[in-house]
């Protein structure tokens, strides 16, 4: 057992916690959207009245549903209703969407004032999409983003489109590998999770990845692969189950156009379904 003073614990303590982080990160098999939920609602927003769907009501209320993190309407007896539960949309909004949402909730501040005019991006929560506006640079507040990709990661859970958002590795320290949407390239790429943090732009296989957001991709398209010697054309095609750019071979030459899962070289074909995500830089991160 070791014999260490309390001062030599506290500088031995960093250590400790990076060790956890290292070697007790989740697996691949482990992911989950509890990974990257990092915003929780007020526990009053958390239970569903429960008379909803119930015939003969006559009171129009409103309840925050947790799944899709909006204000909605239901009709009400008025009783046992719950504490989620609203004469307005605009107190639910107030009192479970807007501390929900945090940052991201907070009002676009288009005030026109002496400061000077910048092109930026507000989280909506209306739609839940990113969108610019012009801020005259006075009264802000944090629901204000130099570009759109900021806007998006810090409220990348409250966006319904996941193929949107852009990829983010994450912030703590294992090396996962898993696929994420790129919408500037339409194709999906390789990066290495570090375990936790992130958003939902993170797929364990290619071929969730693709399915989820590129279906219409020439590398999902079926392409028959043949070993015989006596067909001389060789080309290559990508194999999203296994992630792997294979060989085939043909009676006859092949089209390898931009519509066809068909390359001449391996190096094309990996180029295209096989892409390795470029991290951002760190500085800019948030």
């Amino acid at each position: 057992i070791l014999n260490l003073s309390f001062m030599d614990a506290l500088r031995y303590l960093p250590l400790f916690s990076l060790f956890i982080r290292v070697f007790c990160g989740s697996s691949d098999q482990e992911s989950s959207y509890e990974e990257w939920q990092t915003r929780y609602p007020p526990v009053q927003c958390k239970q569903a009245p429960l008379n909803i769907g119930s015939k003969h009501r006559r009171l129009q209320r409103w309840f925050y549903n947790l799944t899709t993190t909006t204000c909605e309407r239901y009709f009400s007896n008025g009783k046992n209703d719950g504490k989620n539960s609203f004469e307005s949309k605009q107190d639910c909004n107030t009192f479970c969407r807007n501390p929900h949402y945090g940052i991201c909730a907070d009002p676009k501040n288009d005030r026109r004032c002496q400061g000077q005019r910048q092109f930026r991006y507000w989280f909506n929560p209306d739609t839940k999409t990113c969108e610019s506006y012009i801020y005259s640079g006075c009264n802000g507040n944090t629901n204000n983003f130099a570009t759109k990709v900021e806007c998006l990661l810090e409220c990348s859970e409250f966006i319904d489109d996941v193929c949107s958002i852009p990829i983010d590795e994450g912030e703590c320290y294992t090396q996962v590998t898993r696929f994420g949407y790129n919408p500037a390239f339409g194709s999906c790429e390789a990066f290495n999770y570090t375990g936790c943090g992130g958003n939902r732009n993170n797929f364990i296989t290619a071929y969730q990845c693709l399915t989820a957001c590129a279906k219409d991709s020439r590398c999902l398209k079926h392409t028959q692969e043949n070993f015989e010697l006596f067909r001389f054309f060789i080309t290559y095609f990508y194999d999203p189950v296994i992630n792997e750019c294979r060989k085939t071979r043909t009676f006859f030459p092949k089209s390898t156009g931009p519509k066809n899962n068909r390359f001449r070289s391996r190096n094309d074909c990996q180029s295209v379904c096989m892409r390795k995500h470029v991290p951002r830089n760190p500085h800019l991160r948030k």
